[in-house]
């Protein structure tokens, strides 16, 4: 870490406590944040708790978070002993062991892996201090991510939505066929209704039965009319029949008022298919990420920023979690934002601020709280 002058200090902890200019006060917190100087971690703190400004004091909450996590992961000096580091985790494991005791990922293969000595630093699920969200988590963590998970599973549940919605655009498609048919090829004949029946359900569906002849042969069908025009329709009353010539299958009562089938299929398969196909696709990419996170991730320590829980309407408990760490390798400080059902979480409470996390880490976009 870069370090500062004494002078520099003073004069950006004026600016940082007196300047009228917010902008200016964080300026001066951005460049204070290279300096280890322990005054520098007792102004933040100060800041955080006093300063007039929100947007100051939550930058100086997070710069203040930022060191603690990188005092959480400061290097220790290297054992005597030899070992060997966990690559998935970073978890220091003895010589004999040929798998990782911390997450379960088998030693690598190489010698020059055998032979490097093992830092002292553990992993965070061995640190008793540490939150751990789901134990859950941690054994697909442990599983590199096997098995179907919740967004399998709600990848399989959505499949037969989809399918009712292919169902619904094929149906539609038919129908307009049908249509298209009875325009260009359509005979009109006279016929005769043979009876009238109510489909009940959520709504009441009114449906006509009519029969007509075609060629000495006899044809029956029906169709779904409007309750009113339903109640005027008698048995026995000759209606005028349109069917398609050569297929007398597809036919429809002429003169009587219908409702337009064709818009109400392609609004409810367009509403039906989108809302099918988002939350499929939507579940398949999460299920994708998920995976490569429990595969390729690696396990840091990271810090609660803010907690909080709720209960829905069955009474199941919400976890809302704000969290940061430092990204390995860049030390960049990153947050997110997790929510999830946690009813056990009912009984032990919520994590306080500056409660150690372990973190699953892929990349700035991918990342976890276990």
């Amino acid at each position: 870490m870069s370090q500062l002058s004494t002078d520099r200090l003073k004069q950006l902890t004026r600016v940082i406590l007196s300047d009228s200019d917010p902008n200016a006060r964080k300026e001066a917190l951005l460049e204070i944040r290279h300096s280890d100087h322990p005054r520098v971690v007792e102004l933040l703190q100060e800041v955080n708790r006093t300063d007039r400004d929100k947007s100051v004091r939550d930058l100086a909450a997070n710069l203040l978070t930022k060191k603690k996590i990188e005092a959480l992961e400061a290097p220790a000096a290297p054992l005597q002993k030899d070992g060997w580091n966990c690559s998935s985790c970073g978890g220091q494991n003895s010589r004999q062991s040929a798998t990782c005791s911390f997450c379960g990922a088998e030693r690598a293969g190489t010698s020059s892996a055998l032979e490097r000595p093992a830092s002292s630093s553990a992993s965070p699920l061995e640190n008793p201090a540490v939150f751990i969200i789901d134990r859950n988590h941690v054994k697909q963590f442990q599983r590199r991510g096997q098995g179907f998970g919740m967004q399998g599973c709600l990848t399989l549940f959505m499949i037969p939505f989809v399918l009712i919605g292919l169902f619904l655009v094929g149906y539609l498609l038919n129908t307009l066929r049908e249509q298209v048919a009875l325009d260009q090829r359509g005979i009109e004949v006279t016929g005769r209704i043979t009876d009238k029946t109510i489909s009940s359900g959520d709504s009441d569906s009114y449906y006509v039965h009519y029969q007509f002849e075609v060629e000495g042969r006899t044809w029956d069908d029906r169709m779904s009319l409007g309750e009113d025009v339903y109640d005027r329709m008698e048995i026995g009353q000759p209606v005028a029949v349109r069917y398609v010539q050569g297929d007398p299958t597809v036919s429809i009562m002429v003169g009587v008022p219908q409702g337009s089938l064709i818009l109400f299929l392609l609004v409810f398969s367009i509403c039906w298919n989108g809302f099918s196909w988002m939350i499929l696709l939507g579940s398949i990419i999460h299920a994708v990420k998920q995976r490569r996170l429990y595969r390729e991730g690696q396990l840091v320590t990271g810090e609660v920023l803010s907690a909080k829980g709720e209960r829905d309407s069955d009474g199941d408990f919400i976890l809302e979690l704000e969290y940061g760490f430092a990204a390995p390798g860049t030390r960049n400080f990153l947050t997110g934002k997790y929510r999830g059902l946690h009813n056990h979480l009912k009984a032990l409470g919520l994590p306080a601020r500056s409660t150690p996390l372990a973190i699953l880490y892929h990349t700035a976009e991918n990342h976890q709280p276990l």
